[in-house]
């Protein structure tokens, strides 16, 4: 089946395929690199960053499949048309999911309202557990209507007590036994006699006036006891104990320099993070703010909306382990005319470890102000994080890390566009706002790295910060990389600028903007001037991403294995063999690993000899079996996807569009039918005057008997946008009549709610999954399937273009693309063409010839099921050990086929049948012939066919 997304996030590419001559950092060998060698007050040091995310790496994101709550369902009933608030109901099932161990918290495509009120946020998840689930970009929304008394306060929080924070006085401790001046995951500490495997501690020392001294930073002399330099933290997992050496071992090596003169040390806490908590699949947005004025100092002006508003966060983690984020973007609210769709923030994660969040696309706060508002993605006081695949827009910062207690995290694969910008009351072009970049923001973030991710009008940067902040940002950062990076865009800021305590680094920069900058600001404390290698030549830097590489180095060997293997009906099982073995690089041996297979049930597993394994799905879809290697003490997964083909593979069919038009509205344009037009026009303005719409109308007649199954609108631009960036299109459904040739701005038609947004593509084609409605207009038996499109958003004054019916090259014109299973696969067209039936006897089950084979299976094999056939349904061969069928193509759609064995004709085994067992005949035919035992018992076989799970025989 063709599979379609109902909106767009830019993936940039994570691997290059070099070409001509590559090259590599003096500071990153191809082998032998060892950072725990390396003195952080003395060398330079490439650290390993491969900790970052979920589970340190050593596991997936996992796909929870329950219990499910859903909040459309009683007892919660929350409302997903968007008329009524339903934070009570999301709530209770919130609750009600963490008062049973956890679960899928799931809201179904639609709008939910919700609101913070009195609280400091409107949902709150404080149990293990729990996922909040939405149907999908651009299906499920959550609209935030609280614009006023929000700062500080966030929509949805995910927290624990603060007994788990980075700074907790903790239930024990004990001092370090001497200085740690390296990377280490062995700590040597005083006493190791209360601490057990499996505490979670912190690492930690205390800022002293010797250690600002140390680090010649004045702005921040007297400043050691306040909270904003609480001291260097690292909280850990405890993974082995040695009490004879006194040492712990922990999960994931430190940052930075521990000292006895700061009072190092490791905390025992008396409560561990929350937990496996996840937010996916929906989009997310908040209500503008009314007021016309927003200035930089605002923030801190009671009364003002920037004071209402500031340090706001729609999303907020706090005190959290192995958690994640993915598949979430904003989206600019019905009525906000500002383009705004978020008042402030983000997401911000603090005191947390090991959270990912991938696959996200934030932007376009309404407050771009000082002290805290307009940042899309903060990392502050967190610790071996992980953002990547995700973008920024249109905002004051878009990624950053910020404090003492921010170390080891990575910003991989990333796009910030358009920085320094925030809505206002201006509209789509926003306004300038007085902080801009993504950046180490303050008070000494450690080694943490931004890998391969590109700045289009923007730039990454740990700058030197100065006197800013009312406790001085000043050292920003120490021992932090930029990997990579790319520029593009057409303002003339550097790509990347550094200037570090102790060493930075900027290895290899690419794209239009590649320049770097190595301030000299204050050279007291940040001498000597990092590291730069590499400008202009990022393209063949190996390796193009250093997290990638760091992650396969560290976590074990790999088996060479398929990506995917193809099961064509009937088959549903294969033998699946491993090529080869590697770590890094080099070859190893099957008797060097240790390899195991995991599936989830009902996919069954037989290890065979040299890691390979016999897999057995139960039916057609997509089915997962995971191969674990583990070497040298380390395990590394990797999944093979299995495609068993249905009985009637579906086929693509395209539908043209057979009317289109768009509406004016324009005072001179009102009553202007635009029907003959060879281009359809998209705009949107801050009033009717300008804006315009476009209509579409499809024919669903055409397809006669096919059974769509999915649906995809395929457009095609005229032209080019002068910037991509800001654009987003919201599809809606069509819901009264309208005729091309007479529809003006005043007598539009009526549309219903946006069903999927998207951005306009550079490269001229843009696809929008509309599934949803299809089916919905199939199952209506409605004749025409219409869409209007409207302008969500846009940075200017540009129209949108797209070719239109009356385009004279027939490509270019919009278009479905349908996945269909064809009228001669369904069952129910099938039988009707068999006049030999009687009346009564022509449902699948039925036997109307009395030969023992029902329709459906008389369909299969391509049998006249009006007809006795003499010759078997079955032939056993016992010379040939086999039983064998013929099967008939086409073959009934959406079924599953099993060949079945018994001995007592009570007890039923499903027999495997793999690819290599089906023969192509003349005619599309195929013979099927399964290896049997005919020793021992005796044996019976019979031919089962069911539909696929959750469907019927259409």
């Amino acid at each position: 089946m063709l599979r379609f997304f109902s909106a767009t996030i830019l993936l940039l590419a994570t691997a290059l395929t070099l070409s001509g001559q590559t090259w590599r950092s003096t500071l990153y060998p191809a082998t032998g690199h060892d950072p725990s060698t390396a003195n952080f007050e003395t060398d330079k040091v490439i650290q390993d960053f491969s900790y970052a995310g979920y589970r340190r790496g050593a596991a997936q994101l996992p796909d929870i499949t329950g219990p499910i709550f859903n909040v459309t369902s009683a007892p919660y009933n929350a409302d997903p048309t968007g008329t009524n608030d339903a934070t009570t109901a999301i709530q209770a099932a919130i609750t009600a999911a963490g008062q049973q161990g956890g679960g899928v918290v799931f809201l179904p495509a639609g709008t939910y309202r919700v609101s913070v009120g009195s609280k400091n946020e409107a949902l709150l998840i404080d149990k293990p557990n729990i996922v909040l689930r939405g149907a999908g970009i651009g299906q499920t929304f959550i609209l935030n209507t609280s614009n006023t008394n929000m700062r500080s306060k966030a929509v949805i929080r995910i927290t624990a007590s603060s007994s788990a924070g980075f700074w907790a006085s903790g239930s024990s401790s004990t001092a370090l036994a001497n200085d740690l001046l390296r990377p280490t995951t062995i700590i040597p500490v005083a006493s190791t006699s209360a601490f057990s495997v499996g505490d979670t501690v912190v690492v930690r020392n205390t800022t002293t006036e010797a250690w600002i001294a140390e680090h010649n930073e004045p702005n921040w002399t007297g400043l050691s006891t306040n909270s904003a330099l609480a001291g260097l933290t690292y909280r850990r997992t405890v993974l082995a104990i040695d009490p004879v050496a006194k040492t712990l071992t922990i999960d994931a090596p430190t940052r930075y320099a521990l000292k006895l003169r700061d009072n190092a040390r490791v905390v025992r806490l008396s409560q561990a993070p929350l937990t496996e908590c996840g937010l996916e699949d929906f989009s997310f947005g908040n209500v503008q703010n009314p007021s016309q004025t927003w200035l930089e100092d605002d923030n801190a002006t009671v009364g003002t909306a920037g004071y209402e508003v500031t340090g706001s966060f729609f999303i907020m983690i706090e005190r959290a382990r192995d958690c994640w984020v993915r598949r979430l973007a904003t989206y600019q609210p019905v009525g906000n005319s500002t383009t705004a769709h978020l008042l402030s923030g983000g997401i911000n994660v603090r005191e947390s470890t090991h959270v990912t969040i991938e696959h996200c696309n934030f932007s376009r706060p309404q407050y771009g102000g000082g002290g805290g508002s307009g940042y899309m993605y903060r990392l502050i006081n967190t610790g071996e994080c992980l953002i990547q695949h995700s973008e920024a827009r249109f905002s004051r910062h878009g990624f950053m890390f910020s404090g003492m207690g921010a170390s080891g995290n990575v910003f991989h694969n990333l796009l910030d566009a358009e920085t320094g910008r925030a809505t206002g009351a201006v509209g789509a072009a926003g306004y300038v706002t007085s902080g801009k970049g993504s950046d180490h923001h303050m008070h000494f973030s450690q080694s943490n790295l931004v890998d391969a991710c590109t700045a289009e009008d923007s730039w990454f940067e740990a700058r030197y910060r100065g006197t800013s902040g009312t406790v001085p940002h000043a050292l920003s950062a120490v021992h932090s990389v930029f990997w990579n990076t790319r520029g593009t865009g057409t303002i003339s800021n550097p790509v990347v600028a550094s200037e570090q305590s102790r060493f930075g680094y900027i290895i290899g920069t690419r794209g239009n903007r590649s320049n770097a900058d190595l301030p000299r600001v204050a050279p007291a404390g940040t001498d000597p001037i990092d590291h730069l290698e590499g400008v202009g030549l990022g393209e063949t830097l190996a390796p193009f991403s250093l997290f990638q590489d760091q992650r396969s180095r560290r976590l074990g060997a790999s088996a060479t294995l398929p990506e995917t293997v193809a099961l064509p009906f009937p088959a549903n099982s294969v033998e699946i063999t491993p090529s080869g073995f590697e770590v890094a690089g080099q070859a190893l041996t099957f008797n060097q690993v240790e390899v195991a297979w995991e599936a989830n049930a009902p996919v069954q597993l037989t290890p065979l000899a040299a890691g390979a394994v016999h897999v057995r799905v139960p039916g057609p879809g997509e089915w997962i079996a995971t191969c674990a290697v583990s070497y040298a003490g380390n395990t590394r997964r990797q999944t093979v996807r299995l495609l068993a083909e249905s009985a009637a593979p579906t086929v693509v069919r395209t539908l043209p569009v057979i009317a289109d038009t768009y509406s004016d509205g324009s005072t001179a344009q009102v009553n202007t039918n635009y029907g003959t037009e060879a281009t359809l026009r998209l705009k949107k303005a801050a009033s009717a005057n300008t804006t315009r719409h476009g209509f579409l109308r499809f024919d669903l007649t055409s397809l006669s008997g096919d059974l769509p199954l999915s649906a995809a609108l395929v457009l095609t631009a005229e032209r080019a946008l002068a910037t991509y960036a800001g654009w987003e299109v919201g599809v809606h459904p069509v819901t009264s009549a309208w005729q091309e040739s007479a529809l003006t701005w005043n007598n539009s038609p009526t549309v219903g709610s946006v069903f999927a947004t998207y951005l306009p593509s550079p490269d001229f084609r843009d696809v929008v999954d509309v599934t949803n409605p299809l089916l919905a207009a199939w199952g209506a038996s409605s004749a025409t399937l219409d869409f209007s499109l409207r302008v969500v958003s846009q940075p200017d004054t540009t129209l949108l273009y797209y070719h239109s019916r009356d385009q004279a090259n027939a490509a270019l014109r919009p278009q479905l693309e349908l996945s269909v299973v064809p009228a001669a696969q369904r069952f129910t067209q099938w039988i009707a063409t068999r006049p030999g039936v009687v009346a009564g006897k022509r449902n699948v089950a039925d036997d109307p010839d009395g030969d023992g084979i029902p329709n459906l299976i008389e369909m299969l094999l391509g049998r006249d099921p009006a007809v006795a056939e003499a010759a078997p349904a079955l032939e056993i061969n016992p010379q040939a050990a086999t039983v064998s069928f013929v099967l008939a193509y086409p073959a009934p759609a959406l079924t599953r086929l099993a060949l079945e064995q018994s001995v007592d004709l009570a007890a039923w085994t499903s027999l495997g049948i793999t690819a290599a067992q089906v023969a192509q005949l003349a005619g599309g035919f195929r013979r099927v012939s399964v290896p049997v035992d005919f020793g021992g018992a005796s044996k019976f076989w019979r031919l089962r066919v069911d539909p696929e799970s959750g469907t019927t025989i259409p």
